[in-house]
């Protein structure tokens, strides 16, 4: 569980978190000088998370757009 939150703080992805409440949070790691709980940016706001309280973690890892490039597959169908 930690492991994917310091993956996604190290390449600034967005995690999500499930809280022991049944809340579901998402947002960008960053840094805290909090060593108890996870700082997430979430748009303007920015929530402090205490890690006894996190269930389990998921980062959402975008894919890069290709623009303008034909599917390998599609063309040997051709």
């Amino acid at each position: 569980m930690l492991k994917e939150l310091k993956i996604g703080l190290a390449k600034k992805q967005v995690v999500s978190l499930h809280t022991k409440d049944g809340e579901i949070v998402m947002g960008i790691p960053e840094d805290s000088f909090m060593e108890t709980k996870v700082k997430l940016r979430d748009g303007l706001a920015v929530r402090y998370i205490p890690y006894e309280d996190i269930v389990h973690v998921m980062r959402l890892i975008p894919f890069p757009k290709y623009k303008n490039k034909p599917n390998a597959a599609y063309q040997q169908l051709k």
